[in-house]
C-alpha cells in the first residue's frame, strides 16, 4: 500500500480508502492515491510556472517560457511553445505538439505527443510521436515511435538526433534538403 491510502479489514476482507481527493494510481504491486493540479487555462502570466508534488491537468498550452515541474505525470491538451521546460517524474501527455529550440521535455516514464519540432526531448522509456520529429534532439531509454498522422511529414524524422536504447522505427528518416539526420539504436543515450 502506498501513499494516500487507507487499509480497514472487515470478517477478512480488506478495504482500501483513499485518503485525499485524486487520482489512483496501481503500479508494481503499489497501490497509491496521487494529488492533481488542475489548471483550466494555458500556463501563463496568470498561473505562473507550475511546481506540484502530485499530478498535473492543464486545459490549455505552456507558453512560452513557462515551465511545469511535477512529481507524477503531466497531462496538456494544447501544445509546448518554445522556451518552455516541463519536467514530471511519470509518464507526459501533450495533445499538441512540443516546439522551439530551447523548450526542453523530460520525463521518468513515457512521453506521447502528437509532433516534435526544433525541442529537446528525454524520455526515460519510450517516446510516441503521432505525426512528425522535425530537427529535435531525443535521448530515450526505450523505442522511439512515429506513428502514421496527417499531412506531409507524417511518420517521419527529419533533422536532428535521435538517440534511443531500444528501438527507432518512422517510415522516413532524412530530408531531401540534405538537413543532417542522425539516427543510432542500441546505446545508452545519456552517456556522452
Amino acid at each position: 500500500v502506498g501513499d494516500n491510502v487507507e487499509v480497514t479489514e472487515d470478517q477478512g476482507v480488506s478495504y482500501f480508502h483513499a485518503s485525499i481527493e485524486g487520482r489512483v494510481n496501481l503500479s508494481k504491486d503499489v497501490l497509491e492515491v496521487r494529488p492533481v493540479l488542475t489548471a483550466n487555462s494555458d500556463v501563463s502570466y496568470e498561473t505562473g510556472n507550475i511546481d506540484f508534488p502530485g499530478d498535473v491537468f492543464i486545459a490549455g498550452s505552456v507558453l512560452n517560457g513557462f515551465s511545469v515541474t511535477a512529481g507524477g505525470a503531466v497531462s496538456i491538451q494544447g501544445q509546448v511553445e518554445a522556451g518552455s521546460k516541463l519536467v514530471a517524474q511519470d509518464r507526459i501527455f501533450v495533445g499538441g505538439g512540443i516546439v522551439g529550440s530551447d523548450t526542453k521535455v523530460v520525463s521518468q516514464k513515457t512521453i506521447t505527443t502528437r509532433f516534435i519540432q526544433d525541442a529537446t526531448v528525454h524520455s526515460g522509456s519510450n517516446l510516441e510521436v503521432d505525426s512528425h520529429i522535425f530537427n529535435a534532439t531525443i535521448r530515450c531509454q526505450g523505442m522511439v515511435r512515429v506513428h502514421h498522422g496527417t499531412g506531409r511529414r507524417s511518420r517521419s524524422i527529419a533533422g536532428g538526433q535521435i538517440l534511443a536504447a531500444r528501438d527507432i522505427q518512422a517510415s522516413y528518416a532524412g530530408s531531401p534538403n540534405g538537413t543532417f539526420t542522425e539516427l543510432v539504436v542500441g546505446v545508452d543515450p545519456f552517456i556522452e
